[in-house]
Formats: structure tokens, C-alpha cells, sequence
């Protein structure tokens, strides 16, 4: 089977991150894939995708900016690797591919990895174009609903299909504890995404800063950079939360960590979770999206979202937490990993291929 891939971007993001998974596994199940980036200014992924020897290719395309070359460029490909599949990835991507039904027969699965993916404009062009589209699936159920009831589905069907992440068998932990002169006793929380408003890292910084034993390593880039930078002064923070940036150690760094920590005010189903989670962490979340499927009291906390009381309880009450209970905590995280692993949910993936690409004759 031959599979192509269009996303938006191959930056650092979940999607981005999910998408590699993905290919890794089919790509060890004998599957051959190519991978189309939209624009080429956003490619930070692009080297583990080529270390996992997955083609790349990328359309040449800005951010904000429409491309003819980029058309053709596409129409190019599509004829040279001729994809039994195209699966396309994040709104821009999922529009964009529906306008080349009329030139390529190959089925088309769109994927959503957010409840909010686009604003009233891309999602009137997702509406519009629903015909073109043979399977659709998102990543949680909350997704799903919200796509149902503004009518966003093709003939008003979709499914959920799970994210999936690689479950490490070693992990190496990062030194970063030496490196920030962490003390042993100091409880390190970890946080991954991106620094923009919808990850309400402020909130975070406002809870870690009631509890002087807690330390916090902020992993991701974005426009609120600097903002993030002056509130931490502000705090009193400097010692105890770093803002890391783009890091491609991700697992070492959850290794060193001793809890995942998210304050998002809306997610799908983060594939940072289920990082966290391969990685035996306990995690404090807000309770959004479908993170309820893998977090509970068994092996963290769940709170409503901007919920700063409510964030500043359960942090305490981790770092008071016994050894024994933290460590009951970290195994549960384990074994819910399991059910996620890209390999299993390669799987489901290839299934869902095989159906469409039947249904189409």
C-alpha cells in the first residue's frame, strides 16, 4: 500500500509529532509513505522524519500565502507516487486536498486533531467541500460532537480515531536537574506545548508559584515568549521555572521530571499526554477534551479548566504525595500507555484504509 501524507507544517506540534509516530509504524509494517509539508517554513520535525527514513517532500509554500507553483508542485507528486491513500492532516491541509479529488481518484481521509482547528472562513470551506471527502475522523469525542453539530462532517458521519506515541523501552534522563541545581528534594513538574494563549501557562505559573518545593521545565516556543519571561520575574520564579524551548530530548527531559502538568483551556487529545504517560508520569490536567480517557485519580489530578484554586491543591498534595503513592501513580500512567502504542493504532489505521479504498471499488 502506498500512503501520502499532506500536512500543514512539520513543525513541533502534537499533530506534527502524531503524524511521525504514525508513519514510523506503517513504515515498519511494510507500508510505502511519502510525507508533503504545505509550507517549508515550518519543518523543525523534518530531520526525524528523514532518521526514521520516511520521504519528505514539501510544497514551497508561506505561511498566510497562496501558492500557484505550490498546485503544481502537488499535482506533480501526486502523479510520481500515484498513493493507493491520501490522509491529510490539520484544516488547511484537509481543504487543500479535497480541491485535487478532480485530478487524482485515490481515496481521501481528512483528520482533525483539535476541537478548534480554523476560524469561520476555513471552517465554511470545510463545510462546503464535505463532499469531497471519503472518511473523516478526529481525535476525541469532544471534537467530534463540535464537528457534528455545526455540521462540519461529510454526509454527517466520522469517527474517532486515537492518537498514538512511541512507547520507549529505555529512557536515558536528562541532567537537567545538575544543570538548574535542582535539590533532590525540589518536585519537578514538566509542561509541553506551545506558548500561546490556549495553554494558559500563566495560570501554571501562578499555582507553581504557592509551592516552594515545586520546579517546572516549560518545553515549546511561541508568541508569548516574552510575556511568560516578564511573569516569571515577577513571581519570584527565576529559579525555579525555565522556559527550555524546542527540544527534540523530549522523553529524557520526562525522565528527569517527576509529574506532566497541563492548563490548557481546550485540547483534542494531546499527544503530550500520552508521552508523558509512556514515560510513567503522573499528570495534574485540565479536564478538557478527551484527557479524561487516560488521566484520573488512580494516576494524577483533573481540574476545570482556569481552575487556579482547584491547580494549586493538586499540585500540593502531589508534592506531599509519599513516595509509594507517587510511584502507584507512575505505574498506572505505564500500563495506560500501552493501549496507544503506534503500532497498535497503526493497525486501526491500516483497517480504516482498507475500507475506504473497498468502499471506492
Amino acid at each position: 500500500m502506498r500512503v501520502l501524507f499532506l500536512s500543514t507544517g512539520l513543525g513541533y506540534g502534537g499533530a506534527e509529532t502524531q503524524l511521525l509516530n504514525l508513519c514510523e509504524a506503517l513504515t515498519q509494517k511494510g507500508v510505502k509513505c511519502i510525507v508533503v509539508s504545505m509550507v517549508d517554513d515550518e519543518l523543525g520535525l523534518l530531520h526525524r522524519f528523514k532518521a526514521k527514513g520516511i520521504l519528505v517532500e514539501t510544497l514551497g509554500m508561506k505561511r498566510g500565502k497562496l501558492s500557484i507553483l505550490a498546485f503544481f508542485r502537488y499535482l506533480k507528486l501526486l502523479k510520481k507516487f500515484n498513493p493507493d491513500i491520501i490522509h491529510s492532516h490539520m484544516i488547511h491541509a484537509n481543504i487543500f486536498a479535497r480541491f485535487f479529488k478532480f485530478f487524482h481518484r485515490a481515496p481521501l481521509i481528512n483528520t482533525a486533531h483539535n476541537v478548534y482547528e480554523g476560524g469561520a472562513i476555513l471552517e465554511s470551506l470545510l463545510r462546503v467541500t464535505n463532499f469531497l471527502c471519503d472518511s473523516f475522523t478526529q481525535v476525541s469525542e469532544e471534537g467530534l460532537k463540535r464537528y457534528a453539530a455545526i455540521n462540519l462532517l461529510p454526509n454527517g458521519s466520522g469517527m474517532v480515531m486515537k492518537n498514538c506515541v512511541h512507547i520507549p523501552t529505555v529512557i536515558e534522563p536528562s541532567n537537567v536537574r545538575e544543570s538548574f541545581n535542582i535539590s533532590r528534594d525540589g518536585f519537578i513538574f514538566i509542561n509541553v506545548g506551545r506558548l500561546e494563549s490556549v495553554k494558559n501557562h500563566m495560570l501554571l505559573l501562578d499555582a507553581i508559584s504557592e509551592q516552594e518545593y515545586a520546579y517546572c521545565f516549560i518545553v515549546g516556543d511561541g508568541y508569548l515568549r516574552s510575556d511568560l519571561e516578564r511573569r516569571i520575574t515577577e513571581l519570584g520564579l527565576d529559579k525555579r521555572v525555565f522556559l527550555l524551548g524546542k527540544r527534540d530530548d523530549i522523553y529524557s527531559l520526562m525522565a528527569a521530571s517527576d509529574c506532566f502538568i497541563m492548563t490548557s483551556k481546550y485540547e483534542g487529545f494531546p499527544i503530550s499526554i500520552l508521552e508523558a504517560i509512556s514515560c510513567s508520569l503522573p499528570v495534574i490536567s485540565t479536564n478538557v477534551g478527551d484527557i479524561h480517557k487516560v488521566v484520573d485519580c488512580n494516576n494524577g489530578f483533573l481540574i476545570d479548566s482556569e481552575d487556579l484554586a482547584s491547580l494549586k491543591l493538586a499540585i500540593e498534595k502531589l508534592v506531599l504525595s509519599s513516595p509509594a503513592v507517587v510511584d502507584k501513580m507512575r505505574k498506572k500512567s505505564k500500563e495506560r500507555s500501552q493501549a496507544y502504542s503506534s503500532l497498535a493504532i497503526s493497525d486501526e489505521w491500516l483497517a480504516e484504509y482498507n475500507k475506504v479504498i473497498s468502499l471506492r471499488g
